[in-house]
């Protein structure tokens, strides 16, 4: 028996030089989803773009960094139009776990995240590992809040609240010149509870984009695989000692 496609809205933020990417993106998800949105960032050399920047650190890569995270901007502007009450921001870099039942984790965050829940990373990079971050661990995800020594990459792929969509977009419009991630985890944490998909489901394309306008290529490159042994690893041990600390 087929199961039903996720009800969560989903946004993919995509620039129109690279459909290609997007209809990658689309065949991976089309199975997932029952709703989805096409965001087309902002020109790098618009003047929204360049306000955000100062002078002496604009660059062609500055300026794809801001346009896109002012595509962050325009799909919660779109959400709170639409009174979406969760929905999903993908950038187009972002891909299943096909060692995981994606379908089933979805339906099964749809229905575990409370109606306070502020962000939840279907997937991210943990770059500080410090297990004082991690609040609670259940068997659907971890409960993650603010601390010192704590820092996430990745804003490819979260499900966030309606409620909190005013708040989206403050910080996202902001005239600060701060990448999409940085805002998520700086901000976005001090309010509601926040969640990592227990497992991540949504990680990023390994594939080289450093010819390519927006994605992975636009920050540099990264050890994408290391990384996510590192995660694995990170996420097995904290779950491990969190559910044995007492």
């Amino acid at each position: 028996m087929q199961r039903s496609k996720c009800k969560i809205p989903v946004y993919i933020i995509n620039v129109p030089v690279e459909l290609k990417r997007y209809s990658l993106i689309i065949d991976k998800i089309r199975n997932l989803f029952d709703t989805i949105h096409h965001i087309t960032p902002l020109p790098i050399d618009h003047i929204e773009v360049s306000k955000r920047i100062v002078s002496n650190r604009l660059t062609v890569k500055t300026q794809k960094e801001q346009s896109n995270r002012l595509a962050f901007r325009d799909a919660h502007i779109d959400a709170k139009r639409r009174g979406y009450s969760k929905y999903i921001i993908f950038e187009d870099d972002a891909e299943p776990v096909t060692s995981e039942d994606v379908l089933k984790q979805l339906h099964t965050l749809d229905n575990f995240l409370p109606s306070d829940f502020q962000i939840c990373y279907l997937g991210c990079y943990i770059r500080k590992k410090n297990l004082k971050f991690i609040k609670k661990v259940t068997p659907e995800a971890l409960e993650i809040i603010h601390c010192k020594d704590f820092n996430i990459w990745g804003a490819h792929a979260i499900i966030y609240n309606g409620k909190y969509c005013d708040k989206y977009i403050k910080e996202f419009d902001a005239t600060t010149a701060m990448l999409a991630d940085h805002i998520v985890h700086t901000y976005f944490m001090d309010a509601g509870r926040n969640f990592i998909s227990n497992p991540m489901i949504f990680l990023q394309d390994h594939r080289s984009y450093s010819n390519n306008t927006h994605g992975s290529g636009m920050h540099g490159s990264f050890p994408f695989k290391e990384m996510e042994r590192n995660n694995r690893k990170f996420i097995t041990d904290a779950v491990v000692k969190k559910l044995t600390l007492k």
